[in-house]
């Protein structure tokens, strides 16, 4: 329904918060922005997190109005405490919402180019084995250039781990062609990061 009112597209991975619809222009502050990668709907999230769109501003809101749809049972959330951080209960409690759109970064960079933000159906290759919604278990991320890995199902409790990955990485997809799998990515994420299933981004 969405891309049906944005000609074929996909929505956008941010945009201007004066101007909303519209693309970020590369050097815009991020206060000026709200990014969707992890806000495509749901609830409002927490307040002073950063580039957050209220609920009712996120592109998805008005065609899937149940908050509810955009949280998972087993988030939960990233804790970042044992480096001197913040920790969330969950990413819902956070974000209002418990998924990731890969849409890539928020500017003009490599990212945003080659993955969905405001792209069309036909640029999408391999539509069944490219990303379109997932939970951070999925990739690797960051804190302070310390890789971490989200562990939410398969572990009790949920738990984030530093340097590497003590147990498996699962997450559900939600793929460009409409089909969803849940799939374990512990082997690409960790050991193999160049041996992936799935697709996050096209070449230039």
């Amino acid at each position: 329904m969405y891309q049906g009112d944005n000609q074929g597209r996909y929505p956008l991975g941010a945009t201007l918060i004066t101007s909303p619809g519209a693309l970020v222009p590369k050097g815009t502050d991020r206060d000026r922005m709200w990014n969707f990668k992890t806000a495509l709907g749901g609830a409002d999230g927490a307040s002073g997190t950063p580039m957050l769109p209220p609920a009712k501003a996120r592109p998805l809101s008005r065609y899937v109005p149940t908050p509810e749809t955009f949280r998972c049972p087993a988030d939960g959330g990233i804790n970042f405490t044992a480096r001197d951080g913040p920790k969330w209960s969950s990413s819902w409690q956070r974000y209002g919402c418990s998924y990731h759109y890969n849409a890539g970064g928020w500017g003009e960079g490599p990212s945003y180019r080659t993955r969905v933000s405001n792209k069309s159906e036909e640029w999408v290759q391999e539509a069944s084995r490219f990303v379109l919604v997932y939970e951070p278990p999925a990739k690797a991320e960051t804190w302070n250039n310390e890789p971490f890995y989200v562990r939410w199902h398969r572990a009790h409790p949920a738990t984030t781990d530093y340097g590497k990955p003590a147990g498996p990485l699962i997450s559900p997809i939600l793929f460009a062609d409409g089909h969803a799998a849940i799939l374990d990515f512990t082997q690409e994420v960790y050991r193999h990061p160049n041996d992936r299933q799935v697709i996050w981004d096209h070449p230039e």
